[in-house]
């Protein structure tokens, strides 16, 4: 058997390749705890009943100190918390960067203009994804584990001297997949950028226990 583990270190899932000759190439291994393993974990062979009748089946019995077991490595490392990431302020500054071009004034001194009000309501993290119903807010190539967001009300107003208000809302945006290196830190060219917004129906209280409800933490700085 040839085996391969993926994913993030926590939440590891293995594939088994079965190279096994004859009937015996058809057998079905699992793994104990698949889908929970960590760098450095013994991962056995789940020994049930019906792969030892399978075996029968096929005329072979197990030994009695038949218990495989492969090492896990090769598992993406997110941090527990974001003050584990060392350069953490390296991402922080990315996130302000991204959020300065999504909301940039245009001809703000023209009425056909637009100026942005921005106030941060907070930067928070999340180690590992829920389940799938979470990953709505980044690009499909995002694991969403390792999530670092800021959380941002804005207003946009009219261009020109009236300062009248066109509309406001929340604002999210970060990045996932803040996979560490052996140094602990991330390498920022691979970083998958979140974004969304909730409209003016949406409190700011709302949207951040929304964000704590998808398993996100508040970054105390």
């Amino acid at each position: 058997m040839v085996v391969n583990f993926n994913g993030v270190s926590g939440l590891g899932s293995a594939t088994i390749d079965n190279t096994l000759p004859g009937d015996l190439g058809y057998l079905g291994f699992t793994l104990v705890d698949d889908g929970k393993f960590k760098n450095g974990d013994l991962a056995k062979i789940e020994i049930t009943e019906d792969l030892e009748n399978r075996l029968a089946d096929n005329g072979y019995l197990l030994d009695d100190d038949f218990d495989p077991s492969f090492e896990v490595k090769g598992l993406d490392e997110v941090a527990e918390k974001a003050t584990d990431i060392a350069n953490l302020d390296d991402i922080k500054r990315m996130i302000d960067e991204e959020v300065n071009r999504s909301y940039k004034d245009w001809n703000p001194e023209a009425s056909y203009g637009s100026r942005y009000e921005i106030k941060e309501e907070g930067l928070f993290y999340r180690q590992f994804v829920r389940d799938s119903s979470d990953s709505q807010f980044s690009f499909n190539s995002a694991t969403n584990n390792g999530n670092l967001v800021k959380i941002l009300s804005v207003k946009r107003y009219y261009g020109g001297t009236e300062n009248k208000l066109n509309t406001e809302f929340t604002a999210i945006i970060g990045f996932s997949d803040l996979f560490l290196d052996e140094e602990n830190k991330v390498n920022v060219a691979d970083l998958i950028t979140i974004k969304d917004t909730k409209d003016s129906t949406y409190s700011v209280e709302s949207v951040v226990q929304l964000y704590e409800g998808y398993g996100y933490n508040r970054v105390e700085e």
